[in-house]
């Protein structure tokens, strides 16, 4: 973000080898610029303007200054094993969609023009970086894939032979297709580790990354995600998998043989066998048990873990240290706290994986257009910006009913509804002139209520999380330090 400053500079007779005095005042966020200007007026003078002197702290920073107590918690690095990042695609408009038949038809059409650079490569019509394809309209570059191109191992591929289509979190509640693939995906991440093949049994936690102007927030999903499902997706798995040609790997052989066997286990995928470990740092595991002076199930640690990250509060109190390194988490003070919290985590866990399964809010659904044809429920939807209790759904059909405590729970800055409602609507790629429609959904599936459902499913899980964050609040001065 770009910001502006003004710097005022002042020469005194002191000593030179003193040390400066800063002082300093910062207007409020998302002013306009004749608010800002109309500020300063009012000011009328530098000695009107309420400054605050500031002292850098130990790090180096002169404001949004940490704290002291999130520094001797422990980083979620010292508890897990693996955590990574949501996939990077490089280009979404290409590799996501609502409609599985128009993902894989896109791809196709992608996938053939890649070949055809693979091929003139071979012949030596294609040398250099510059001689690819401009047309956006076919294909889209990135870094791995012209790497990918100019590898001596290019070869000519199939749809089938380089990825599968896979359900994903794009956005928050905002489920889409995507091909899965290594090759046309611009950073896979650990996602083959975490979900190996499509049925294999996972959740995963991620939560906002660093860097991020907007508030911290967490969610639980049992799927693929997007880097953007929150802003910048940090991804911590419940489970990692260890295929058996990785078993071979002194690392992967070091990171399952260093554990108890309740760490660790055995399943079939398909026709293979894969390793499946606890993603939960062994030394941590031993040393909460020690402190609880309790034995617990080490799993209970992820959801414990999620609670905290759960917590409003904690993403309010910790935010600028948040904004700077990945979440430290406080102990329990006891087994009895624990296991609150616990609890709470594993209820909210859920609720946020299961969220197409929660029971519907009645919501009263006034449709105008013809209820027999298709047209009618495709959805391209509106809050109503004076009245939140009223989604405008499209020009035919209006949802209302909607309580004002179903956008109280915020995720990164917006409620669940916002959400569906920035995405669940026609949008055309630029540069392509790729469309992605939730109405394709519709049309393959003849699911015309889904988009109703997903509005009134998600005003129901909003209600209860928000319940289950309630008592997550007194909980959070029951939590210390290491």
């Amino acid at each position: 973000l770009a910001g502006v400053a003004l710097l005022i500079l002042v020469k005194d007779k002191k000593d030179k080898n003193e040390p400066a005095e800063i002082y300093y005042y910062q207007v409020e966020d998302y002013l306009k610029r004749h608010q800002k200007l109309e500020l300063l007026k009012n000011f009328g003078s530098v000695k009107s303007v309420p400054w605050q002197r500031i002292i850098p702290d130990e790090d180096g920073n002169w404001i949004n200054q940490g704290s002291e107590e999130f520094k001797r918690f422990v980083s979620v690095e010292d508890i897990f094993e693996v955590i990574t990042f949501g996939i990077v695609s490089g280009r979404d408009h290409w590799v996501y969609d609502f409609s599985k038949e128009k993902l894989r038809e896109k791809m196709e059409r992608f996938i053939e023009e890649y070949n055809s650079h693979v091929k003139l490569i071979k012949e030596g019509k294609i040398k250099t970086q510059e001689d690819l394809s401009k047309d956006k309209t076919k294909i889209s570059w990135s870094r791995t894939l012209i790497n990918a191109v100019f590898s001596p191992r290019a070869k000519e591929v199939s749809f089938e032979s380089e990825g599968q289509i896979r359900k994903a979190i794009y956005r928050p509640f905002v489920n889409m297709w995507l091909y899965f693939s290594r090759l046309f995906l611009h950073e896979i991440k650990k996602f083959p580790q975490i979900f190996p093949t499509e049925d294999a049994e996972n959740r995963v936690m991620f939560f906002t990354g660093t860097g991020i102007h907007r508030p911290f927030s967490a969610l639980m999903s049992n799927t693929t995600l997007s880097y953007d499902a929150l802003p910048h997706a940090n991804v911590i798995p419940l489970y990692i998998y260890i295929s058996p040609e990785d078993a071979k790997k002194k690392a992967q052989k070091t990171l399952f043989s260093s554990v108890p066997q309740k760490f660790y286990k055995t399943v079939k995928l398909g026709d293979k066998t894969y390793g499946k470990r606890l993603n939960i740092k062994y030394e941590f595991y031993k040393k909460l048990k020690d402190h609880l002076k309790a034995d617990i199930n080490p799993e209970d640690i992820f959801y414990y873990v999620y609670a905290v990250l759960s917590n409003p509060e904690y993403g309010k109190k910790y935010a600028n240290d948040l904004k700077r390194e990945r979440p430290r988490i406080p102990l329990p003070k006891d087994i009895e706290t624990f296991n609150k919290l616990v609890e709470i985590g594993k209820r909210l866990a859920d609720l946020h994986v299961n969220y197409e399964n929660a029971p519907e809010y009645p919501l009263e659904v006034e449709i105008k257009g013809d209820p027999n044809r298709l047209e009618t429920y495709f959805p391209d939807i509106r809050i109503d910006k004076d009245n939140p209790s009223v989604i405008r759904y499209n020009e035919y059909i209006t949802i209302k009913g909607i309580p004002e405590e179903a956008y109280e729970w915020k995720i990164a800055g917006r409620s669940p509804l916002e959400w569906i409602a920035e995405y669940v609507r026609p949008r055309t790629h630029k540069d392509s002139g790729i469309v992605i429609d939730p109405a394709d959904y519709i049309k393959e599936t003849g699911d015309k209520e889904y988009f109703f459902r997903l509005i009134k499913k998600v005003v129901s899980v909003s209600l209860e999380t928000h319940q289950n964050l309630k008592e997550l609040d007194s909980l959070l001065s029951e939590l210390r330090t290491v």
